[in-house]
């Protein structure tokens, strides 16, 4: 059976041994570290760290990562954990209700579809069809409620970017210095053995 091409790239370029072992981060519950590690191969077989240095710019490339993938997690959290906020901002909309006897059933219908019920999911649902609205306008609502803490998120995620690209320039720069320095020795060594090789030539017996 023929393996798919990017497979077999994958394997031809496998993560280099690490020149050093750097201690993994702390996780949070629910968070799976075997994905920071594939991450983390997947990183270092792109970049080929050569020396320590490379290794700790390697290494604050994918914690940085690490960290905007749980900032994302966490707005996503944000919306999902608080959507029956949103819902009963909606039915309130839909309904309005004056009584506090129907503020409590609309409440009592908000918690029991929070509580996956069936009967109020579908009672839910042809509330909503018949404003003509659906679960997104239910999520956006959400995001309204929480847009504050949102935006915080959303700042430590720009930050993080930030940071994981002032990264990334740092390292091309080493690179780019290492590799003039390796192009300059190596200009400076053919100079040398070119020299050496007319010295020697004028040295010659009868010169």
């Amino acid at each position: 059976m023929t393996q798919p091409a990017n497979t077999v790239r994958m394997r031809q370029r496998a993560a280099p041994a690490p020149i050093a072992t750097l201690p993994e981060p702390t996780f949070l519950e629910g968070e799976d570290p075997a994905q920071y590690r594939h991450i983390a191969e997947m990183v270092r077989a792109a970049v080929r760290p050569t020396d320590i240095i490379e290794e700790f710019y390697v290494r604050d490339i994918i914690d940085l990562q690490w960290d905007i993938f749980r900032y994302r997690r966490l707005s996503e959290s944000l919306v999902r954990l608080n959507r029956h906020q949103g819902l009963r901002n909606i039915l309130e909309q839909i309904e309005a209700p004056t009584l506090l006897q129907d503020r409590m059933l609309l409440q009592d219908r908000v918690d029991a579809w929070t509580r996956r019920a069936p009967s109020a999911i579908e009672t839910v649902g042809k509330t909503l069809a018949a404003a003509g609205l659906t679960m997104a306008d239910v999520s956006a609502a959400t995001m309204e409620l929480k847009l504050a803490e949102l935006e915080r998120v959303n700042d430590l995620i720009a930050s993080a970017e930030a940071r994981r690209a002032s990264v990334i320039r740092e390292a091309e720069r080493r690179r780019s210095f290492a590799q003039s320095l390796r192009d300059a020795v190596a200009q400076v060594e053919d100079a040398d053995f070119s020299e050496v090789g007319v010295v020697r030539e004028r040295q010659q017996p009868g010169g």
